[in-house]
């Protein structure tokens, strides 16, 4: 995904950034946070990239089964996995809920869920599609989702033993309908850091030894 070799590049201890239209919001948890905004397009695009102190093949394990996913996404009410299409390649049916100043949103979502090596990295992409066991309601706003998911890397630190994983989060979102100004500063805030909050798990419940 083109996205993640532009995220490749990223300087994890520079503290002003900007790398194909990315740019620097914050470091919270220990996951560099950032956001391209550019007026031609429709959709948002946010990216949580950080260290997970386990080998890549532990990251790997977990985002590649879809259900993980409420490990590190809060805002995810309820998921299905409509069609096993063949081995690493599934269409996933997700919704989301958040109450947020008193307000209740939802999004739900249809989208390719694919894994794959390359390079010596580990990826997990998805992109929405249309299915016909996952029709669009009237009753929830559907979301498009637009080149996603997770890119991992293994990753030597100078003086420590092991290899670590090199994790970067990728969500690229057409919200659809309306969608109230805090509910994207939610979004943006909240997504990127389901880096930290996969870490927090993985080190809590991984049985490995370094």
């Amino acid at each position: 995904m083109a996205e993640f070799y532009l995220a490749s590049g990223i300087d994890l201890d520079s503290d002003s950034l900007q790398s194909g239209g990315w740019v620097f919001q914050s470091v919270e948890k220990d996951v560099l946070i950032m956001k391209k905004t550019r007026s031609d397009i429709k959709y948002d695009s946010f990216m949580g990239r950080g260290v997970i102190e386990v080998p890549p093949t532990v990251v790997w394990d977990a985002i590649r089964d879809s259900r993980t996913r409420f490990v590190y996404d809060n805002m995810l009410k309820s998921l299905e996995i409509v069609e096993e299409v063949e081995p690493g390649l599934n269409v996933v049916y997700c919704l989301h809920e958040t109450h947020n100043c008193f307000v209740k949103q939802g999004r739900d979502t249809c989208f390719l869920h694919a894994e794959r090596q390359e390079n010596g990295k580990y990826v997990v992409a998805a992109r929405s599609v249309t299915h016909p066991k996952c029709p669009v309601r009237s009753s929830i706003v559907r979301a498009e989702v637009i080149a996603s998911g997770w890119q991992v890397e293994p990753i030597v630190r100078k003086g420590e033993e092991g290899e670590f994983s090199l994790v970067t989060y990728v969500l690229q979102i057409n919200l659809g309908g309306f969608a109230p100004a805090r509910l994207v500063n939610l979004i943006a805030k909240r997504q990127p850091l389901a880096v930290a909050y996969l870490r927090q798990h993985l080190i809590e419940h991984s049985a490995f030894e370094y």
